[in-house]
């Protein structure tokens, strides 16, 4: 199957893909889905960091396209290694090299994220990236987004490791919980102050 097949594949069949792309063992595909992903998930950054205010929408996009990738690798780094770690406490076999090519195939559907929310920035422009702009139809597509991204990640979990949906579901959900902890630890002391 080559990679054109498995990225048509991918959304009826994402089990199976996952498994034929991490039998391939390449990361030439994987690699692009992130960096792609990235640049959806520094638009996101930007929008919650208000940028409308100090940039034109040609700079904000520019500097999407420059850090943007770097941003998804970081992301996918961190995400693969985070996600494999969890999954070796619940018994899962870790191959992290492979886990994170099934890491970054579940990450295609940020892509069609980014594909959505391109007119929204065009029509918008600077306004998109301030925290007040919350149209309703952008806010039910955007919720609405996440769902895809939540069963294909539970999926190339599940296929990866062969673990139960509900053990997949955990090690999807868990490392939000930890990383809240994490949170709340370091800020606790100064809640206090």
């Amino acid at each position: 199957m080559t990679i054109k097949e498995s990225l048509l594949r991918f959304w009826l069949h994402p089990g199976n893909t996952i498994k034929n792309e991490v039998e391939r063992n390449t990361m030439k595909a994987p690699v692009i889905i992130v960096l792609i992903a990235g640049i959806y998930d520094f638009f996101t950054i930007l929008q919650t960091n208000n940028v409308g205010d100090e940039f034109s929408l040609t700079a904000i996009s520019i500097l999407a396209i420059l850090f943007g990738p770097a941003i998804g690798y970081i992301y996918f780094l961190i995400g693969s290694w985070i996600t494999d770690l969890i999954a070796g406490w619940f018994g899962g076999d870790r191959d992290l090299r492979r886990f994170r090519i099934a890491y970054a195939w579940a990450s295609l559907p940020t892509i069609i994220n980014l594909v959505v929310v391109l007119p929204f920035i065009f029509t918008a422009k600077e306004t998109f990236f301030l925290e007040t702009y919350q149209p309703m139809f952008y806010l039910v597509i955007d919720g609405l987004l996440v769902i895809p991204y939540t069963i294909y990640f539970v999926i190339a979990i599940k296929v990866f490791y062969g673990f139960s949906w509900f053990k997949a579901i955990i090690v999807y959900v868990l490392p939000a919980f930890l990383l809240a902890g994490l949170i709340l630890l370091i800020t606790l002391p100064f809640l206090f102050l």
